[in-house]
């Protein structure tokens, strides 16, 4: 595919590179002591950018004809077709002339198998939270940076199924969803799940599989259904048809992908990060040859007053984040949850009339998409919500920290770090050897000092609530199943459903969400005033440099003024005309 983005990405870091450089070497005696923070920082942008794959899970009910496609797309069956729900695990397809399987343990750990062990993988697929299969394909090759991962089905086990959902939240960069022709309609489950998708801002693809089992008629009207139903929820219905002898239309799907529109939603919010550090240096570096004496002095206790007022406000949003607010918040993703339980009442009847594990299932279903969702939405706007209330009681705009919209990146990042966390992913989407896998490590992803910041979230949030939400929910249920399951008629079912399982799921569940939400809205505010405070502290300790000089350094450093101006303006036109912003201030 198209890598001429990564390209441009790379090429631009390039350029950052030596126009910071030149910046550098134009006034040493200020920014040198900068200058190793921010090229170990470009190193690990760059390296992530360089080695940064787009996934593109897979996604459908069981036997919907996932691991069938796939094998057909690569020409070989490499993935097994015909596994138990008991023994799915997610796989991802990468492309390699050194043909392996790479397999993370559920304690993290990384080990190596000949490509023929994915069976035997599979068996132990509780063990394993994902496999990664290199293998010597020409389309896998074709479609790079695009890595398809084949995701347990939706009737998959709790563990296997809700850990893999939960693993490509923020990771995914688009998605394709599997209908099986047979079914000739989009199910409620299906609907769900499209909707959960779309609403973490991911792009869906929708293809019917098994088109080869029905007849032209039958697969038209099928495919009309789909499509009809699929309009009602999301702007392109679109339906492709596939089956085990022709793939061409999920082939044509991915090569039709938005690659440079991914890897900029992927890789552009790192490398803000270091334009806005490499900006706020030098333009405050320009302020500060600028300034007389007395206006240097104001300037330090300037920055020094603003530290002051940062430590305030972090200690006055600390005591916020224990009393009501947190509760409201925690209040509404209850409320959600009930009605979407309450609302799938029916669907839940039909499930506990199958069995306990598929009541098991259904339930979990509907909890993971919804407190996903919720959870999401609520932490999205608390971040927001913390880092202005430090921007408008601080004043941190009249302040050199790094251009305009350095906040509003900041604040993308933590909503995404947030959520893996939550969820219980702060390692586990960690790579192995491997440049080739820098997403989630706190020592090589490069979003900036955020995410090192972040990654204590991990320690801080002890139990994830998504975590937690599925390790009591199997219980939840094992108890209550046998109080009801003699009970055959539908009304008893439902009546159970409503007054023991419904409530008794919100009971166990509304304390993890309180824990977790008042956990991290506490880590958010930590993480933002320690941002804030790092770009003010470098700012104060720049004009600390200057402020310590002889009038003979002063006035030899002032003479650089014109060349830093042409610096800066040379970085802003560069990152413009590369796309990195579509106007810098």
């Amino acid at each position: 595919m198209d890598m001429t983005r990564k390209q441009e990405i790379l090429t631009y870091l390039n350029e950052l590179s030596r126009q910071f450089d030149s910046a550098v070497n134009t006034v040493p005696e200020i920014l040198k002591s900068h200058a190793d923070e921010w090229f170990a920082g470009l190193d690990k942008t760059s390296g992530f950018v360089d080695h940064c794959s787009l996934y593109v899970p897979v996604v459908g009910g069981f036997s919907a004809g996932k691991s069938a496609a796939l094998n057909a797309l690569v020409g070989r069956d490499i993935l097994p077709e015909k596994v138990t729900p008991e023994t799915a695990i997610p796989a991802e397809l990468h492309f390699s002339e050194d043909e392996r399987i790479s397999a993370q343990a559920q304690n993290g750990d990384w080990s190596t198998h000949a490509i023929t062990a994915l069976p035997e993988l599979s068996e132990n697929a509780k063990d394993y939270q994902v496999v990664r299969i290199y293998l010597n394909s020409p389309v896998l090759k074709d479609i790079e940076p695009l890595v398809l991962v084949d995701m347990p089905g939706f009737d998959s086990g709790l563990d296997q199924h809700n850990q893999a959902i939960l693993r490509y939240i923020t990771t995914g960069a688009m998605y394709l969803y599997l209908v099986d022709c047979k079914a000739g309609t989009v199910s409620r489950q299906d609907s769900r799940r499209i909707e959960e998708i779309l609403d973490l801002g991911r792009r869906v693809e929708v293809l019917m599989t098994k088109t080869d089992l029905a007849s032209e008629s039958e697969v038209n009207a099928a495919r009309e259904h789909v499509a009809d139903h699929l309009s009602m929820i999301m702007e392109s219905a679109s339906v492709g048809l596939i089956n085990k002898s022709d793939v061409s239309a999920m082939l044509s799907r991915l090569k039709a992908a938005n690659v440079s529109a991914l890897f900029n939603a992927m890789t552009i919010p790192g490398v803000k990060d270091l334009f806005f550090d490499a900006d706020g240096l030098v333009n405050t570096a320009i302020s500060s040859l600028t300034s007389d004496a007395a206006s240097l002095e104001n300037k330090i206790e300037e920055a020094a007053s603003t530290l002051r007022k940062v430590e305030a406000e972090k200690q006055r949003l600390l005591e916020d984040a224990k009393g009501s607010g947190v509760s409201d918040k925690c209040e509404l993703v209850i409320s959600r949850l009930d009605q979407a339980l309450r609302s799938s009442t029916d669907e839940l009847v039909s499930q506990a009339k199958v069995s306990e594990a598929a009541l098991s299932r259904g339930v979990a279903d509907l909890v993971r998409s919804t407190l996903t969702v919720e959870i999401q939405t609520v932490v999205r706007k608390s971040t927001s919500d913390i880092a202005f209330q430090f921007s408008d009681e601080i004043n941190i705009g009249s302040l050199s920290l790094g251009g305009e919209g350095w906040l509003e990146n900041m604040v993308g990042v933590l909503e995404s770090e947030v959520m893996n966390a939550l969820a219980g992913l702060q390692d586990a989407t960690t790579g192995q050897n491997a440049g080739a896998h820098y997403t989630h490590d706190a020592d090589k992803n490069p979003l900036g000092k955020a995410i090192n910041a972040i990654s204590g979230f991990a320690i801080m949030i002890p139990n994830p609530v998504l975590r937690v939400v599925f390790a009591i929910l199997p219980g939840i249920i094992g108890q209550l199943f046998g109080s009801f399951k003699s009970n055959a008629e539908n009304d008893r079912y439902r009546e159970a459903i409503s007054s023991q399982v419904i409530p008794t799921v919100i009971s166990q569940v509304r304390p993890q969400v309180m824990d977790s939400l008042q956990r991290s809205e506490s880590e958010i505010i930590r993480v933002v005033s320690e941002q804030i405070s790092e770009k003010v502290s470098a700012q104060k300790s720049l004009y600390d440099e200057v402020a310590k000089r002889s009038e003979s350094e002063i006035s030899a450093l002032q003479s650089k003024q014109q060349d830093l101006e042409k610096i800066k303006n040379e970085m802003k036109t560069k990152a413009i005309a590369k796309g990195v912003f579509a106007d810098v201030n």
